[in-house]
C-alpha cells in the first residue's frame, strides 16, 4: 500500500504504481478501498494494549507492531502455512495510541486467514489483515 504523506490516506495515484514497476514483470496490486471482511468475527485469540515503546514519532502505534501482533495471533500450524503466503493485505481503520486496547480475532479459512482488532473502549475495528494462500 502506498500512502499519501500529506493527506495521510491511501494513495490512489496510478502514476505512482506505474513508476514503481517491479522486476521480472511483477506488478503492484492496488489495495481495496474497504476491508473485504467483517472485523470482530471468529475466534478470540488475544488482547493487546499499546505500550510506550510501541509508539512512532507521531505518537501512534508503529507499523512494525501491527505485523508482530498479527504474527502472535497465529498458532504453530498457521505459522507453517506462511511458507505458502501469496499476498498479505493490511487495513488500517483507526490509529492506535498509548493505552489503547484491542481484542484480537482470527477467522481461519482454507485459502485465507483473516485477523482483526476491535478497540475495547468503543467496539470499533482498529485494523485488520487478510493472509492469502
Amino acid at each position: 500500500t502506498l500512502l499519501d504523506l500529506h493527506s495521510r490516506r491511501i494513495s490512489r495515484d496510478g502514476t505512482l504504481y506505474e513508476a514503481l514497476r517491479m522486476p521480472d514483470g511483477k506488478e503492484l496490486i492496488p489495495a481495496e478501498s474497504r476491508i473485504p471482511f467483517q472485523p470482530g468475527i471468529g475466534q478470540v485469540v488475544g488482547f493487546r494494549q499499546v505500550m510506550p515503546s510501541w509508539l512512532d514519532q507521531m505518537a501512534h502505534m508503529n507499523n512494525i507492531r501491527y505485523g508482530e501482533i498479527l504474527y502472535d495471533c497465529l498458532d504453530t500450524s498457521q505459522q507453517k502455512r506462511l511458507c505458502d503466503l501469496s499476498r498479505m493485505e493490511l487495513y488500517f481503520l483507526h490509529e492506535l495510541r498509548l493505552g489503547d486496547a484491542v481484542q484480537l480475532y482470527i477467522n481461519d479459512q482454507k485459502s485465507s486467514i483473516e485477523i482483526s482488532a476491535v478497540h475495547t473502549k468503543n467496539q470499533k475495528a482498529s485494523f485488520g489483515a487478510r493472509l492469502l494462500f
